[in-house]
């Protein structure tokens, strides 16, 4: 019995080769009995599997069936990560080629679908498309031969905005000169493409100009709603008491309205698509039921006429000239002529929704709740109506500061005046 079991360790032992201690991955044959086994190592771990075979030719075959997809088990990691690398270094070099063939009539399509497009719908979205028809339409023109985005060289940006700022002003002029630079970086985004001829480094925008439109008076406000007539009233209430713009108003449906908690509920704005919730004051509650009263009670827009009026391309220019006309009657300027003799408008409808964020901003209101009342997409927005800090630095410049003597004393020896 014990010169059997010396036989079987020894035929272990030569079934074992030298190697026993292979490298991870790796495997070696042991004897157990009269069928082979098949071991090898993943992380300092051995694993066993028996081969039910006692014939080394065929265990051998198959240990090595078994250790090729457990090779190098401990670098797997590392070879994920390259290849994951060797992959993406692959699709930026495939996308940069798609980016060369990409046609200029489709860029408004791809800065569309980009996630740097913003929340701009409606309006504000047909105004990017013609801004970007403008430069194409000029490109077809003088440079025919161009048809991909890669092609338009610094030169080409550069005659454009030139063009540009001898026919439009200087904020359509920087208006184009975002939207270009913004459609550039979603090709940068999508397909590498590393040079934005737009860019603020490569072409400066024009100076910012003052805000042309102006909060109106108290008593431009009443003089405004003693002059209108029912409808245009609701209007001028709308925007006055609830900072709503027009396409807004015009697009107005009963259901946003709370009367009971005499609230504008979550209405989408037509221009970013963000919901606002605005209070509704006593004298615009009065005059929306009175409106409600006159219409239909499956009506379900509240301005129904307006919408009739618009253009086919949702543009209110007639109702827009209409409030001007009641803006003249009531005797607020709308426009002023600049030293170059050059029309600008100062008071629009607009102006109303100007008024609005001021007397909230002045009367300190926490901006925030003036941005969702708005639906302004930034605060820099709700900022930009916002008069009271001009103010109070004025007033702070204005108030002279005491000097001590001894400060006073320094700058009379160095012959300095007060």
């Amino acid at each position: 019995m014990d010169r059997i079991m010396e036989t079987n360790r020894n035929k272990r032992k030569r079934a074992t080769p030298k190697g026993a201690k292979a490298p991870d991955g790796s495997g070696y044959l042991v004897l157990r009995g009269k069928n082979y086994q098949a071991r090898w190592k993943v992380n300092g771990k051995i694993i066993c599997r028996s081969l039910h075979t006692s014939d080394r030719e065929t265990a051998k075959a198959e240990l090595a069936r078994l250790s090729v997809p457990r090779t190098g088990l401990r670098d797997r990691d590392a070879m994920m990560k390259l290849t994951r690398a060797m992959s993406a270094q692959l699709s930026d070099v495939s996308d940069q080629v798609r980016a060369a063939s990409i046609p200029i009539k489709q860029l408004f399509d791809i800065w569309q679908q980009s996630p740097i497009r913003g929340r701009a719908t409606g309006r504000t979205l047909e105004s990017y498309r013609h801004q970007l028809t403008s430069f194409t339409d000029w490109l077809s023109g003088v440079y025919p031969e161009i048809t991909n985005a890669r092609d338009v060289s610094q030169t080409v940006a550069e005659e454009y905005i030139t063009h540009r700022r001898n026919t439009r002003s200087p904020g359509t002029v920087q208006k184009d000169l975002n939207l270009l630079s913004a459609i550039w970086k979603s090709l940068a985004l999508k397909f590498g493409l590393e040079y934005n001829p737009w860019h603020p480094d490569r072409i400066a925008r024009p100076a910012a100009k003052p805000v042309s439109r102006r909060a109106l008076t108290d008593m431009e406000c009443q003089a405004l709603l003693d002059t209108a007539n029912a409808t245009q009233r609701l209007r001028i209430l709308l925007a006055l008491d609830a900072g709503l713009r027009l396409g807004d108003i015009i697009h107005l449906e009963w259901r946003f309205i709370d009367f009971d908690r005499r609230i504008i509920n979550a209405l989408p704005t037509r221009k970013t698509g963000a919901e606002i919730f605005n209070p509704i004051s006593e004298r615009l509650k009065a005059a929306l039921l009175e409106h409600r009263a006159k219409q239909p009670q499956d009506e379900p827009h509240v301005f129904p006429d307006d919408l009739k009026r618009l253009r086919t391309n949702g543009d209110p220019e007639s109702i827009t000239h209409e409030m001007k006309i009641l803006f003249e009657r009531a005797g607020i300027e709308t426009t002023q002529t600049d030293k170059n003799g050059k029309a600008h408008t100062v008071a629009s409808f607009h102006s109303l929704r100007h008024t609005f964020v001021s007397r909230l901003m002045e009367r300190g209101v926490n901006p925030y709740y003036v941005q969702r009342a708005v639906g302004h997409s930034t605060m820099m927005m709700t900022a930009h109506y916002d008069h009271s800090a001009a103010e109070e630095i004025r007033k702070a410049l204005d108030i002279k500061t005491p000097r001590s003597k001894k400060h006073e004393l320094n700058y009379r020896r160095n012959g300095k005046n007060s």
